[in-house]
This record gives C-alpha cells, sequence and structure tokens, in this order.
C-alpha cells in the first residue's frame, strides 16, 4: 500500500504549508500553536503528533491532532508508534525523557511498527562529536530499529533535514517539512 505522508518539525509560523492532499500528517514537535492550527485546518486527513522539548503541553488541545507519545495506533492498517521529546538536559517536567524512559517504553513494543514518530534521533555514529548533549538522541531508538524492524522512522529535533537507512529502518530527519510516499 502506498501512503503519502505529511511530516512537519520544528516549524515557524511564517512557512507556507504545502498544497497537497497528504493521507496522514505528522508532527514531530517543537511546533508552535499557531502553527498546529494552521495545519490542522489545512489537512483533513488522520493527523498524529508527539511534542518537542519545547512545545507546551496544550499544543494539541481542541484540534483534531492525536498524540501519540507511548502510544501505538494504527492508521490506514499502518502500525505507527511515538515518542516525544529530547533526552534530558535540564530539570524540566515536560519535553524531556531520560535513556531509561525511552527504553521503557520501546520495551513495550512487541510487534513490527511501519512507522516510528519521534521529535529526538536515534543516535548518529558519522555525528557522535558533532551533536551536543541535548541533540545526541535515543539510543533506544536504535535498538528498536535493530531489533523491531522498523519501517520508517520520522524525526526533527536537528534542524537538519536528510535520509538516511539504519538496519533496514529508512530514517527521515525532516525540517521544516517533508512529504514523501511511503510503500508500507
Amino acid at each position: 500500500m502506498l501512503l503519502n505522508i505529511l511530516a512537519f518539525a520544528d516549524t515557524r509560523t511564517s512557512i507556507e504549508l504545502p498544497d497537497c492532499k497528504p493521507d496522514l500528517v505528522l508532527l514531530l514537535g517543537d511546533i508552535p500553536s499557531l502553527m498546529t492550527s494552521r495545519i490542522n485546518k489545512k489537512y483533513s486527513c488522520p493527523k498524529l503528533g508527539v511534542f518537542g522539548n519545547h512545545c507546551h503541553p496544550s499544543n494539541f488541545d481542541d484540534k483534531d491532532i492525536v498524540n501519540i507519545h507511548e502510544r501505538i495506533v494504527t492508521i490506514n492498517g499502518s502500525r505507527i508508534a511515538g515518542f516525544e521529546g529530547a533526552p534530558r538536559y535540564k530539570e524540566q517536567k515536560f519535553g524531556q525523557h531520560t535513556e531509561s524512559e525511552a527504553t521503557s517504553f520501546i520495551s513495550t513494543i512487541s510487534q513490527p511498527v511501519d512507522i516510528f514518530v519521534a521529535h529526538s534521533n536515534p543516535v548518529y555514529e558519522s555525528m557522535k562529536d558533532e551533536l551536543d548533549h541535548t541533540h545526541r538522541g535515543f539510543l533506544s531508538f536504535n535498538h528498536l530499529m535493530a531489533e523491531k524492524k522498523v519501517k520508517h522512522f520520522f524525526h526533527g529535533h536537528l534542524h537538519d533535514p536528510f535520509q538516511i537507512e539504519i538496519d533496514q529502518t529508512k530514517v527521515y530527519s525532516v525540517y521544516p517539512y517533508l512529504n514523501v510516499n511511503l510503500s508500507i
């Protein structure tokens, strides 16, 4: 099955929203409330999201956006899981998590996942020396890809758009948005 995905991450309110008709919109965090409202109004398809480390916990309130942090949902026959935030870098109750918290959720995923949605990235060995503690990623995401065979992994946080393959998983680093057709 072909699924047209429109993913947003780390956007500002000044960007122009693409004119397309996606099957699914993914919000990957650090998207201002005004922008989530614009996205919500423009696209009539299902919308799933996670918060980033700079989001307000009410960002999805009164919108048709399902928060999938630590959840697994099925949309159009595709299993989709999500995890919010970034690695903890200061004492803040929202939008930051320990590696242990990420590992705890990953350990509950017992069946393969078609799409994993996160704000933070997996650990990129090739970028390890360039990234600070906040942007280093979650190693548990790498284990998920290696052990659970996730087909597609979408994240934001790095403000650097690229695509790479890790352990047979297509990884999409999204900034500020990406429209892509996925074969599921």
